[in-house]
């Protein structure tokens, strides 16, 4: 027979209803906050929802149209490389345009060409490289060689209205 100290460890062991009985609280035994997905903070920290209580209704935003950012001289341009005209106010939903035109317009608008900065041959040139290099269709192409002539016409006055 074990002799009495090993027995009472023994059964100390195997008689689970004198084995205190501990809680997980998901922290340590040291009363320290538990450890969360987050990180470190109370299991019971309130969360924000994650969509507003009291949502707004979202309002459509204006179509914005690249060619209301086209200067008076941009217009010039368009209008002897491709022979349209685009007026103040042009709506390309409604009526068509060429591809140069949109290039332009679209180039403006962005800011690659800033206000007041005019568009320069060695700009055309660049932009029908970059469209070249993509590989893709080129809208500044077809109408390089009649935008080039007209800009080489003599010097141009700097249009600061946009």
């Amino acid at each position: 027979m074990p002799s009495l100290p090993n027995r009472r460890a023994a059964d100390a062991l195997s008689d689970s209803a004198k084995v205190p009985k501990r809680v997980w609280t998901g922290g340590n035994t040291m009363g320290e906050s538990p450890m969360t997905v987050s990180g470190l903070g109370s299991a019971l920290t309130p969360r924000t929802p994650v969509t507003p209580v009291h949502r707004h209704r979202v309002e459509d935003k204006p179509h914005r149209n690249d060619f209301d950012a086209l200067t008076v001289a941009d217009r010039e341009l368009i209008h002897h490389a491709t022979g349209q005209r685009i007026a103040p106010g042009f709506d390309p939903a409604r009526e068509s345009t060429t591809t140069f035109a949109a290039a332009i317009a679209a180039e403006r608008a962005a800011g690659r060409l800033a206000p007041g900065q005019p568009v320069t041959g060695v700009y055309l040139k660049d932009l029908n490289r970059r469209f070249e290099r993509a590989g893709g269709p080129n809208p500044v192409g077809p109408y390089l060689a009649k935008a080039l002539e007209y800009l080489s016409r003599g010097p141009r006055r700097i249009d600061v209205s946009a």
